[in-house]
């Protein structure tokens, strides 16, 4: 296993840390790669986020073009994004045992592409500069500095690169919700409005086209990581989670039978922003 140290900025902002997230990735099950186009109220939460990538890649010939996913450990978005899009992709993370699922996740898919363990803001220098695409799902907000983790991730992007951002809306009720049931995860995060991440990528250096909260609903993202499934307490809030995911996934069925709901503050689950790497930028 690679020992190396962490840089400062790294040590000094992330407020999750490499040892929670070895502890994430310690379930040793992983996830199926996603299939946006299979059917089923399971699916419907993959179809949207298919949807919205689709819009963010329209006008670009993605066939070919290199993707670098930041935080990619164990994802099951990488395959997707080999398949769908034709992008050459690649994943970069500190977790060594992350990454090591990730390359399991690639193969049992029979997608190529090259896992880095490595620091985000110690890269090696063969990265940097030479990405179409970089997007990350879950990794900006655990940094205090909001601006410099993008600075760090747009460092990888070509002059007009894509950068994709996702992130959990913890100032909504789903944020409300997580502290509630699992403060300890709650405090791992950086709790950002719409207004805020945009404004972070703009500190960045780079020129916001999309920033908005993204769908209606979706209690999906709440963790109970770490709580103690043998308290009686803790299969309480399971179960009462079960039943709001359920609810969320109902709604997401009406909405596709009827309109959709608008995405707002208060019950969007994630935000998502699109952002370019102007040319001529440093």
């Amino acid at each position: 296993m690679t020992d190396y140290r962490l840089h400062q900025s790294t040590l000094e902002n992330d407020r999750a840390g490499r040892e929670y997230w070895d502890a994430v990735w310690g379930d040793d099950k992983l996830p199926e790669a996603v299939h946006p186009h299979t059917p089923g109220l399971h699916n419907l939460y993959n179809r949207r986020v298919d949807a919205f990538l689709r819009r963010a890649f329209v006008s670009m010939e993605t066939s070919g073009k290199k993707l670098l996913e930041i935080g990619c450990a164990r994802s099951a978005w990488l395959p997707y994004l080999a398949r769908e899009f034709g992008f050459r992709i690649s994943g970069l993370d500190y977790s060594e045992q992350g990454c090591e699922q990730e390359r399991r996740i690639l193969s049992r898919s029979g997608v190529g592409g090259e896992i880095v363990c490595a620091d985000l803001f110690a890269p090696p220098s063969e990265l940097l500069g030479v990405f179409d695409v970089a997007i990350s799902f879950g990794v900006v907000e655990h940094f205090r500095d909001t601006a410099s983790c993008l600075r760090a991730s747009a460092a990888f992007l070509k002059p007009n690169g894509l950068l994709v951002t996702q992130i959990p809306n913890m100032t909504g009720l789903i944020g409300r919700l997580q502290k509630l049931v699992n403060p300890a995860t709650y405090k791992v995060h950086v709790a950002l409005t719409r207004e805020q991440l945009a404004a972070a990528h703009q500190q960045a250096g780079l020129t916001v086209a999309h920033c908005d909260y993204f769908l209606s609903t979706g209690f999906g993202v709440v963790s109970l990581h770490g709580l103690d499934d043998t308290k009686p307490s803790t299969r309480s809030k399971r179960r009462i989670l079960s039943i709001m995911k359920k609810t969320s996934v109902l709604v997401w069925a009406v909405e596709d039978a009827t309109v959709p709901l608008p995405p707002t503050r208060l019950f969007a689950p994630s935000i998502l922003c699109v952002a370019r790497r102007p040319i001529g930028s440093p």
